[in-house]
């Protein structure tokens, strides 16, 4: 059963639910070993980048230290009772080099999250891609990112293809992913909450849009490392059957997990 969580949302995301404490308490009452929080960066504007939409579901720039000072509270009234980390999830974006630094060097670790990319001077959402063209650039841009020193792990690599189909290009994709996070020794992420917005008819059959089983066959060709991430935005997840659904897809695939991130 999964007791290792790295990948957690709170409120100030403006699309979650719970705070810090919150969230470390659940946890400890479901028998966690391990949480880790890691809101989505607060992002500044460089260069017209990133666009207003995309900052209305993070923090503010203004809450920054207030939320690291929230989690180190945790951890001093906590911390006996479970291992408590705290980060950001981050976009890679050159734009952004300096502030990624400084968030690193603020923080215990920092989570990589694709989610957005630039194309024609466009912002694109990893969720709408459906060309060739935007897939490719997700893919160099996974692996810039992972190639960067800058993350201890890569979530929901496979985000692209909630949209676009398996083919050839999908396939290339995928290996310039698995490639880049074993060469730099990153895991990559299952991600349970896309295994709770349910399935979907794919090419006939009854498939997650992630984690897509395809994706996951490249990274064991790969020898990649592999951990499980709840992605979580409610306090209810720590308990909820979506646990055991998860491992479900896991044993199908007859992946080994590692359950400890390197910092």
């Amino acid at each position: 059963m999964i007791k290792v969580n790295y990948h957690t949302h709170v409120k100030r995301c403006k699309h979650a639910r719970g705070n810090v404490e919150e969230h470390v308490k659940t946890s400890i009452e479901n028998g966690f070993q391990t949480i880790g929080i890691s809101d989505h960066m607060p992002a500044p504007i460089i260069e017209g980048f990133p666009e207003k939409f995309v900052l209305k579901h993070r923090m503010n720039i203004n809450e920054l230290e207030d939320y690291l000072a929230e989690i180190e509270a945790a951890k001093q009234k906590y911390g006996h009772l479970i291992n408590i980390y705290g980060g950001f999830e981050c976009e890679y974006w050159e734009t952004h080099l300096k502030y990624l630094k400084m968030l690193k060097e603020k923080s215990d670790y920092l989570v990589f999250g694709n989610h957005r990319i630039k194309q024609d001077g466009k912002v694109v959402s990893a969720f709408s891609i459906n060309t060739a063209e935007e897939a490719l650039i997700y893919a160099n841009n996974a692996k810039k990112g992972l190639e960067s020193g800058l993350f201890n792990c890569m979530v929901h690599p496979d985000l692209y293809l909630s949209k676009y189909q398996w083919n050839k290009t999908s396939l290339e994709v995928a290996k310039i992913i698995c490639k880049a996070a074993k060469d730099n020794d990153i895991p990559l992420e299952i991600n349970a909450k896309g295994i709770s917005l349910g399935k979907r008819i794919i090419d006939n059959q009854s498939k997650y849009l992630y984690p897509r089983e395809e994706f996951w066959e490249v990274a064991k060709q790969f020898d990649c490392k592999i951990i499980v991430g709840l992605d979580a935005h409610s306090l209810n997840i720590y308990d909820s059957p979506l646990l055991e659904e998860v491992m479900q897809f896991v044993d199908k695939m007859d992946i080994k997990l590692v359950d400890k991130l390197s910092f």
